[in-house]
């Protein structure tokens, strides 16, 4: 853990006019098995700017054995993310090596750029990041991660983004609602009933008017979406399909009207 702090630590002048320093937190947190297959940690940034301050947060879950194909596959897509959320950009051609250093460097990376922002633009602003990759569930279909990024680099609002990942524990493949519905444009029509209540609009009322941007196909469910006990939770991120002012939007679906769709037996999980 010392080495980790060392290597992570360091001391950025930008600005005689300023004091900035950062402060550097690897919070080890209890893990998820008795058997330590998992884990669990916290990364903490701060920066300090005259009297304000701004905080980088990530906390993650990651398998410290990769011995089969889908927890190969969940920690690159969980070192892919902090990457892409960090960096500003994809590196979809990378397998990274994920670590709780890499993870640190990650956030370092974003660190360093906001304090060269900060110094270099006309009307500076203090950035933060709040991230998290989470594994919500793990049974004998699939395992499930919740992932999000919220940040402020500027501009005139912050930003958010959600995303779920289902793993075939088979193939170690991220699952689509086609993998596990049979007639998607069905399904549709079930869950276009429960978003128009999460929403609080009657069947009546045009959704194009209302100002989302399905075409003229109408309603669809997206792929990013959660498998819980007893039902789908979708999750359409701000400007998905909607203006920034309709913000994200969450509903669910229960098995109990859509379980004859279905081409997976969730009730074997």
């Amino acid at each position: 853990m010392n080495k980790l702090l060392l290597i992570s630590l360091s001391f950025i002048l930008l600005n005689s006019c300023f004091i900035k320093k950062k402060s550097n937190t690897l919070v080890e947190i209890n893990s998820l098995s008795r058997e330590k297959t998992i884990q669990d940690s916290s990364i903490v940034r701060t920066i300090f700017v005259g009297n304000d301050t701004s905080r980088l947060t990530f906390h993650y879950n990651y398998f410290l054995k990769e011995d089969q194909i889908w927890k190969r596959a969940a920690n690159n897509y969980i070192a892919n993310f902090i990457y892409t959320s960090t960096h500003f950009e994809s590196d979809t051609n990378s397998l990274f090596k994920i670590s709780d250093i890499f993870i640190a460097n990650c956030l370092d990376s974003f660190y360093n750029a906001a304090l060269e922002d900060f110094n270099n633009s006309e009307y500076p602003a203090l950035w933060f990041y709040d991230g998290s990759c989470k594994i919500l569930s793990d049974n004998s279909l699939f395992l499930s991660l919740s992932s999000h990024a919220y940040t402020f680099t500027g501009g005139a609002h912050p930003n958010g983004y959600h995303e779920y990942a289902n793993f075939d524990k088979k193939t170690g493949e991220i699952l689509k609602l086609s993998d596990i519905i049979s007639d998607t444009k069905a399904f549709y029509k079930i869950a276009e009933k429960f978003f128009r209540e999460s929403i609080e609009v009657d069947e009546n009322e045009d959704l194009i008017e209302l100002g989302y941007w399905f075409n003229e196909a109408g309603f669809y469910c997206n792929d990013n979406f959660f498998i819980g006990e007893n039902e789908f939770m979708f999750y359409f991120n701000t400007y998905e399909i909607a203006p920034y002012s309709h913000g994200a939007t969450v509903f669910i679906v229960p098995f109990t009207l859509s379980s004859h769709l279905f081409k997976i037996d969730l009730s074997k999980k």
